[in-house]
């Protein structure tokens, strides 16, 4: 689904920078190194400060940065020429339901935000099970439902409301191992899964 105006306007603010800087991206990220994933695909780039994060903390030999709203497209693809001077790094329009991408394709897969955005966030899932290697690395933050009260519910529009146990139940069910990377404001979840063999 595509963001709302409101949204488009906090996926470029201030706010989600710092927030992306001193919380999401050193959580996340925590404990891997740099270069340990050559081939990593982004889902929902929004407006491209999560793919400078992943590329200023792993340095991927090559990045997907992907997006379903084609709008964010063109101000991610800005965002990063600006601030990162190296090649590498690809943008495409996707449906995480339907990656257009081979079996085992990626090391990993990052997704800031992304699932509570899909309808078919378990048939999403499956695809990126799909594309990853055996032993490839999923890893996720994630608003679940504690993150839509009102008013923000009505100016930040979920697809879907998830719980912790939602999130966990459709990754095991997709053979993925789960470990906590923490969580932020109750509402936020950070995880790194592993695809089994």
């Amino acid at each position: 689904m595509k963001l709302t105006s409101f949204e488009k306007i906090v996926m470029r603010s201030l706010g989600r920078k710092l927030m992306m800087k001193h919380v999401e991206a050193p959580k996340l990220f925590n404990g891997l190194s740099k270069g340990q994933f050559k081939r990593v695909l982004e889902l929902g780039c929004g407006a491209g400060i999560g793919t400078i994060h992943i590329l200023r903390s792993l340095e991927p030999a090559e990045l997907v940065a992907t997006d379903y709203d084609e709008d964010m497209l063109p101000h991610a693809r800005r965002f990063v020429d600006h601030n990162w001077r190296r090649p590498g790094v690809t943008f495409q329009r996707v449906d995480a339901t339907h990656l257009p991408f081979a079996d085992n394709e990626f090391d990993a897969v990052i997704a800031f935000g992304v699932l509570h955005h899909i309808h078919e966030y378990r048939k999403a899932v499956g695809e990126i099970a799909r594309v990853l290697k055996n032993g490839g690395a999923f890893l996720l933050e994630e608003v679940t439902r504690e993150a839509h009260f009102w008013p923000i519910s009505r100016l930040m529009v979920p697809a879907v409301l998830l719980e912790d146990k939602d999130v966990i139940e459709v990754l095991e069910a997709n053979r993925f191992s789960v470990s906590w990377k923490g969580r932020y404001l109750r509402a936020f979840l950070l995880l790194d899964c592993r695809k089994l063999a």
